[in-house]
């Protein structure tokens, strides 16, 4: 026995060789976070070293009768017959006379991958690689059809009972980076079916040397001769009151009994951890008016970001490179001590609290306690947070289902932008596995949105993207810039194949092999007023403007970490992306009513400066000298 990294206790270390004590602590954070036993390290590198697959000298595959029950408990504890077995399927078993130990040095065994992807490439992959689409029909159980993207649909919407997944990059990387993979086991592997007493763990793993990602079988109790090897398909769900919500893919049960309208009351404890930030210690109580900056001939402005060392000309600001010596912080990075800046008294571009708005699950939270509707106004889609409203959510599909109403959902990480790891589908079993890694909101899809003519493509999505310019938050002093500027899908609209980026999705300026629409907000509202001369966009444009009204008093309202909070010294720009839905009112005429998709704090502005290269002056010269008379901002509150 010898100790290793972090002081952990582990066997074989002091006589490893070097190949090993290298592979130990290459590989120490897996193997820690993992759970897997020290005496099977020295086993489980030979096997990644070589690749031996040496399962099969254990394990067999063999078929699962009508009558068989699992451990006695009968087909309640397999929890989907197709998966799992059921008639004529099949089922693993210990084919070892011997019997397997628990304890054993070489109880851990590699699975190979049948198939690994992103699910953004998932059609493309059947579509192009040779043989890909036949074996997962042929994995899946599924009776082909003749028609080829018919097949590709049912193994599409098939994948999410054999779906298992991993996520590569850590905290600090991209958010390309962070979006989860997906993959399939073999042939084997996807034939070791649940159980709520497991007798192994799946566990994902990255061999470091070769970059390959492979799955590991642990044994988790001792085995005789024909007895099953099972596994839980649902480790990360550890909360007993939310398993049979996370088993739906596998086992369906009605939970339309529940009442999808009960609102979450936040404690302040999350709300502070939500925030994760200190207040400023003077204002943080006191409703003391905005403060103004000291007449200067030049203010100096540090920053950090790109746009405003590119964009910022007015002569009445200066940008410095010594922090501590500026009137004002423009920074992309996160304040979380407001008293340093205060105290110092310089202006920031944050407001204490601001993620209340700008993380996509509490900006439902402040959306919906602005009304007494059940689901919250009617400017914002109905939304469920997959980690605590998980039950609501699946009751309200449940439900619409029944009733035959349309049922798309896009699912949407908390903190990602520019439509990462989002996905939309109408199939349920996608939307409750696309919360394993990552924490979720739930979103209704905009099904019926009012479309844009591009002469070049058709009828195609579109989304506008308004700034407000936050002055105060007690009192709410808010104004908007008039500039506002609008995005466009690639492909004309239809209510299908919700994979294809290009027509579900507006954000095109970050991919070079894509192409970016680009149409200045006055042309925009000319082609609206000849497209829909019902609709003006002055009228389109107050309605919006009362949206965002409402959305910033509900969000000043509250108790401390309830609500953004006040800071005399705070002023900051905010992107507010929006769409228009059709909707019905009493007597049947269509109308269109704007809908909040999200809040960005620091957005990308470099579209609004090359339409407008003055853009970030007017902006500075309205939060920070209350210049908003000459100025081409909208006044809101």
């Amino acid at each position: 026995m010898s100790q290793g990294l972090d002081g952990v206790i582990y066997e074989g270390f002091e006589d490893g060789s070097e190949a090993f004590r290298s592979f130990v602590e290459c590989h120490y954070a897996q193997l820690m976070s993992n759970e897997i036993s020290s005496y099977l390290w020295r086993k489980l590198h030979h096997k990644l070293e070589n690749e031996v697959y040496d399962a099969g000298d254990v394990f067999m595959l063999t078929h699962v009768n009508d009558d068989d029950t699992e451990n006695g408990e009968g087909d309640d504890d397999c929890t989907d017959l197709k998966l799992c077995g059921g008639s004529g399927g099949l089922r693993v078993v210990v084919s070892k006379e011997e019997g397997l130990e628990e304890l054993d040095h070489n109880g851990v065994y590699l699975v190979d991958h049948a198939w690994t992807y992103r699910k953004k490439t998932a059609r493309k992959n059947l579509e192009q690689i040779p043989g890909l689409l036949d074996r997962m029909i042929s994995l899946m159980d599924i009776v082909p059809t003749e028609n080829k993207d018919s097949n590709i649909e049912m193994v599409l919407e098939e994948m999410w009972k054999f779906n298992l997944t991993y996520c590569l990059a850590n905290k600090e990387a991209s958010g390309e980076e962070r979006e989860p993979i997906w993959y399939i086991m073999d042939e084997f592997g996807t034939r070791i079916r649940h159980s709520e007493e497991p007798t192994c763990r799946i566990v994902p793993f990255h061999y470091a040397p070769t970059g390959m990602m492979f799955t590991l079988l642990i044994l988790t109790k001792s085995l005789d001769y024909g007895d099953e090897v099972t596994r839980d398909y649902i480790p990360h769900q550890k909360n007993k009151m939310l398993r049979p919500f996370s088993l739906l893919p596998w086992k369906h049960q009605d939970f339309t009994s529940i009442d999808p309208t009960t609102r979450v009351v936040l404690s302040k404890e999350l709300l502070k951890a939500v925030c994760n930030e200190k207040q400023p210690r003077v204002f943080a109580q006191e409703e003391t008016a905005s403060v103004k900056l000291p007449p200067k001939n030049v203010y100096k402005v540090y920053t950090d970001s790109e746009h405003i060392f590119l964009y910022l000309k007015d002569p009445k600001f200066e940008i410095v490179e010594d922090r501590n010596e500026a009137d004002i912080l423009w920074l992309d990075s996160t304040i979380k001590d407001f008293n340093d800046p205060v105290e110092k008294g310089q202006f920031v571009n944050q407001f204490p609290c601001e993620s209340l708005i700008t993380n996509k699950d509490m900006l439902t939270y402040v959306a919906v306690r602005s009304t007494q509707q059940p689901y919250g106004p009617d400017w914002i889609p109905v939304t469920f947070d997959s980690n605590l409203t998980l039950p609501q959510f699946v009751s309200y599909f449940q439900t619409k289902e029944k009733e035959g109403k349309p049922n798309y959902y896009i699912c949407k990480a908390y903190n990602f932008a520019r439509g990462l790891d989002s996905h939309i589908t109408a199939i349920i079993n996608c939307i409750i596995r696309q919360t394993e890694l990552l924490p979720k909101v739930i979103c209704e899809y905009i099904h019926d949105p009012v479309l844009f003519y591009r002469s070049d493509v058709g009828h195609v999505k579109f989304d506008f993207r308004y700034m407000p310019l936050f002055i105060s938050a007690k009192p709410l002093s808010l104004f908007v810039h008039e500039d506002f500027y609008v995005r466009f899908s690639n492909r004309p609209y239809s209510l299908d194949h919700f994979d294809v980026y290009e027509k579900h999705f507006t954000t095109m300026n970050y991919d070079d092999e894509v192409k970016l629409h680009h149409l200045p907000w006055q042309n925009f509202i000319k082609e609206w007023d000849e497209q829909y001369p019902k609709f003006p966009w002055a009228d389109i444009q107050k309605e919006v403007l009362q949206l965002i009204k409402e959305f910033f008093q509900s969000a000043v309202t509250g108790e401390e970490y309830d609500a953004i909070g006040h800071c005399p010294y705070s002023r900051s720009m905010y992107a507010l992306d929006l769409m228009l839905s059709w909707q019905t009112n009493d007597k049947g005429e269509r109308y269109m009513q704007p809908q909040l998709l999200e809040c960005n704090f620091c957005p990308d502005c470099h579209r609004a400066c090359q339409y407008r290269p003055s853009y970030f002056d007017s902006v500075f010269r309205a939060l920070f000298l209350n210049e908003t008379e000459n100025q081409p901002v909208i006044k809101i509150a």
